[in-house]
């Protein structure tokens, strides 16, 4: 399984006092906050479908700085204005398209070479072909893994059913 990541990772603290943003909400922090989040649990899966002897992969992914205005234009799915290009394309030299964003995702799910709790991204950090990067510090903390794993198990009401997948490949 691939987890979409983001390099944004490194530039908060995950608040798990406030997971909801309830308090103290903006759109870019709770990107940030969502993203902290969805890495933890991507790494975190993958520690404890090995711990189930569960022969599933889980791997994060982020595909750069991918913006819309590098992307071609699809009509009634995605058409960026000619302001909206003009202006990413400004940002052609740190930037691409959302499709070569992509490819670091589609690689960390199709590759041989892929393995569980590894972070994949493009070679040049915002752009580039899928390499092995390294993920943020925070991404990898084994204790705030277990405590989010425990909120959003609460929040859904359910335990993830890895354990009864373990049970049904060992039969």
């Amino acid at each position: 399984m691939v987890w979409v990541g983001s390099l944004s990772t490194s530039l908060t603290p995950l608040d798990l006092i406030d997971p909801e943003l309830e308090n103290d909400y903006t759109p870019w922090r709770a990107y940030v906050q969502s993203k902290i989040a969805t890495s933890v649990l991507g790494f975190e899966a993958d520690r404890r479908l090995r711990a189930a002897s569960v022969p599933i992969a889980s791997v994060v992914a982020h595909p750069g700085y991918s913006i819309g205005g590098r992307t071609r234009g699809v009509a009634g799915v995605h058409a960026p204005s000619r302001l909206k290009r003009f202006v990413d394309n400004l940002q052609a030299p740190i930037a691409q398209s959302k499709e070569d964003g992509a490819r670091a995702l589609v690689h960390a799910l199709t590759a041989p070479d892929v393995e569980g709790g590894q972070f994949w991204g493009p070679s040049g950090l915002v752009r580039g072909r899928p390499v092995l990067a390294k993920p943020a510090k925070v991404t990898r903390d084994p204790e705030l893994a277990a405590r989010l794993w425990n909120y959003c198990e609460h929040a859904v009401g359910t335990p993830w059913p890895y354990l009864k997948a373990s049970k049904t490949r060992q039969r």
